[in-house]
């Protein structure tokens, strides 16, 4: 083997055995919408990348920069500038979204759906996220009792893996 490929070899070696000797209670993947990846820190991603105060704020869905992260619960939140990185530190629950960023629509009907931060409604202050328009369309027939519904089903399902439902 040449001396290149032992050290790709080791690399990958290294980063699998940091992967697997995450504990899976740090990574809180059942409550939490990762289906985009790991970050530097080999942490979950969540919200696909996107700043959550720039989506909140500004409904922005560029994606943050993995120099401004901020890790809570075991998952990695990207912000686009070290301001916004700030600000959402100062308050996190004020911007993450619902649902551990699930689709709300799903949640209403005991799934856990991927919520896209391209479908994204701020109601009461809360942002939350949907699987596609086509599901904002199904929830704005009767939004109250959707959130109702849902808000229960969180609190039976919250650490229920997505397999389960």
């Amino acid at each position: 083997m040449t001396r290149q490929k032992i050290h790709r070899y080791l690399i990958a070696l290294t980063l699998t055995a940091g992967i697997l000797s995450i504990s899976s209670t740090s990574f809180a993947v059942d409550e939490y919408n990762v289906s985009t990846g790991l970050s530097a820190e080999l942490l979950p991603l969540g919200l696909h990348g996107v700043d959550p105060v720039r989506l909140k704020k500004h409904a922005d869905t560029s994606r943050g920069f993995a120099e401004n992260t901020v890790n809570i619960d075991g998952i990695s939140y990207y912000f686009a500038s070290e301001k916004t990185k700030r600000i959402f530190e100062q308050d996190p629950d004020k911007y993450l979204p619902q649902y551990g960023g699930y689709c709300l629509y799903g949640m209403y009907k005991g799934k856990k759906f991927d919520g896209d931060p391209r479908y994204m409604e701020i109601i009461d202050g809360k942002t939350y996220l949907f699987l596609n328009q086509a599901i904002i369309d199904l929830f704005n027939a009767d939004r109250t009792g959707v959130i109702e519904i849902a808000n229960e089903n969180w609190k039976k399902y919250r650490s229920t893996p997505v397999s389960d439902l």
